[in-house]
């Protein structure tokens, strides 16, 4: 900023970027010895929270299935026998394929959370599992 009647520059301290100078005044300016990120639990990205929904609606529809199966639920012999169960799967297996194709994305971007980790795997087994039963049942 310009004085009126100098014409020289007049420092106004130093400029900040939101918090981060006063903040780093604050810990006196310390580096410390442990790098480390630590992981959160929570997901910081896009991809991160659609991977964590996903494995959620996985769980809930193989838990759904299970109950059903447990109250009586006649299992099909073909796929076409019980439309129900053949939406089910398929509903099961897109949504474990995309939350272990999102999951790995998020991982790649460097999202490094736990809940990611967890619905990335969940996605891939459910997936894995799920295609085994189907070789099994075309087999």
């Amino acid at each position: 900023m310009w004085t009126a009647c100098t014409g020289v520059p007049r420092f106004r301290g130093p400029r900040t970027l939101g918090n981060r100078v006063r903040r780093a005044h604050a810990r006196g300016m310390k580096t410390t010895s442990n790098t480390r990120r630590e992981w959160a639990w929570l997901p910081d990205s896009r991809p991160g929270t659609v991977a964590v929904g996903l494995a959620a609606l996985v769980l809930c529809g193989t838990i759904l299935l299970a109950v059903g199966f447990a109250l009586g639920m006649e299992p099909a012999e073909t796929f076409t026998d019980n439309w129900l169960l053949t939406v089910a799967g398929a509903v099961i297996l897109a949504g474990g394929l995309a939350a272990a194709v999102v999951g790995a994305v998020a991982l790649v971007r460097r999202d490094r959370s736990w809940a990611v980790v967890v619905a990335t795997t969940v996605g891939v087994l459910v997936t894995a599992l799920l295609l085994q039963q189907l070789a099994e049942g075309l087999g």
